[in-house]
């Protein structure tokens, strides 16, 4: 019995044609879609200018918080800190701090940092900084970090924001004459609306709004 093979790309069962081979996209339609899927993104970014801003918003909140919890640490450990002595040509030397701080000054709103102090060591108001200045990304800037106003009715030009050793016990200097117990360092973007809080309260909690 001669049987004949069935030349068609096709096979037939109950009646149902199913294809025999499938093939996938070509290399030509991976680029058009792709190029599809480059210009809906490049549109919902152009939509939403203040995505990269209010993102590194959130992180330099986030970084100033952990900058006060790593002094309160620090204050905590009793340990020897590695400081550059700006009074003495940045010489880097080891001390035993008394205090732990975090420096903000109205005239530089960009940026803060973080020293320690010891008047035996020779380490008196904010020589002897811990690692480098801190700068906010992306022309970021602190408000008035602080819920006071002096008795001539102005802003103090600094504040500090001190950890003792060693029970890490908070100090906010200057307070204006005033009982306070706590300071609000808000944070404000350059160009859009959006501003974010971290309050260091005199029992050392700290929040963030």
């Amino acid at each position: 019995m001669t049987k004949r093979l069935c030349k068609r790309p096709f096979v037939y069962f109950a009646n149902i044609r199913i294809l025999a081979s499938s093939q996938g996209f070509t290399l030509a339609e991976m680029v058009i879609i792709l190029a599809i899927i480059t210009f809906i993104s490049a549109i919902l970014l152009a939509a939403f200018p203040g995505f990269n801003e209010s993102a590194t918003m959130y992180r330099s909140q986030q970084e100033l918080a952990l900058n006060i919890r790593k002094a309160q640490n620090t204050a905590l450990s009793v340990a020897q800190v590695s400081i550059i002595d700006t009074a003495n040509g940045n010489a880097v030397r080891n001390i035993i701090p008394t205090y732990v701080g975090l420096h903000f000054d109205n005239a530089s709103p960009t940026q803060y940092f973080v020293y320690a102090q010891n008047p035996s060591q020779n380490c008196a108001n904010q020589d002897c900084r811990i690692g480098d200045i801190i700068t906010f990304a992306r022309g970021i800037t602190f408000l008035q970090p602080y819920p006071f106003v002096g008795s001539n009715g102005s802003q103090p030009a600094m504040i500090d924001i001190l950890f003792s050793a060693p029970q890490a016990d908070v100090t906010l200097s200057p307070n204006g004459g005033n009982s306070i117990t706590s300071y609000a360092i808000s944070l404000k973007s350059p160009s859009l609306n959006i501003t974010k809080t971290v309050t260091v309260w005199l029992s050392g909690q700290i929040a963030l709004n």
